[in-house]
């Protein structure tokens, strides 16, 4: 019983390693990996959202910017992301954001918050980190939205900021 046991315990270790031997986290290969990106109101999402800002300026490191786009080959893994408005004080804000491959509508969820708008300056703030992060591939492109669900969609000026790294797309 015991050799059966062990026998079990061998094969189930040997099927749940991957193709290629190695297990382990999904984690970026050096620094130049690291991505810093953000969009505002001025780039509204592709698919015509309303209140919507699209992901599309690349902060460098040596704090140059160039246009966001996540390379051919590569994944974007989203490790946290900052999404804020302004609405009514006091009103329900409804914050996403989404994976979206135009000139689809707006797609796939990556997260998803229920906030108040301020009494003072009528401001919501979402930050959220995902944890082993959220995968985006190549063409895609990375949309936030803010609604004012009391106001029927009166938020306005919705901003994006999102941390995480590239990887190669296996």
């Amino acid at each position: 019983m015991k050799t059966h046991a062990l026998l079990f315990g061998v094969l189930t270790g040997l099927v749940m390693l991957p193709p290629d031997g190695h297990a382990g986290v999904l984690a970026p290969t050096n620094a130049s990996n690291l991505v810093e990106a953000y969009g505002d109101v001025s780039t509204p999402c592709t698919a015509g959202a309303v209140n919507s800002a699209q992901v599309n300026v690349l902060e460098g490191g040596d704090n140059t910017t160039t246009a966001f786009s996540i390379p051919a080959g590569m994944v974007l893994v989203i490790t946290d992301l900052d999404i804020s408005s302004s609405g009514t004080a006091g009103d329900q804000a409804e914050i996403r954001l989404f994976r979206q491959t135009p000139p689809a509508v707006l797609s796939t969820l990556i997260a998803f918050e229920w906030g108040t708008f301020d009494s003072h300056s009528t401001f919501v703030s979402f930050h959220r980190s995902l944890g082993s992060g959220a995968i985006v591939k190549s063409g895609t492109s990375i949309c936030a939205v803010v609604n004012d669900v009391d106001d029927f969609f009166a938020a306005t000026n919705p901003s994006v900021i999102i941390h995480g790294y590239f990887a190669k797309d296996k």
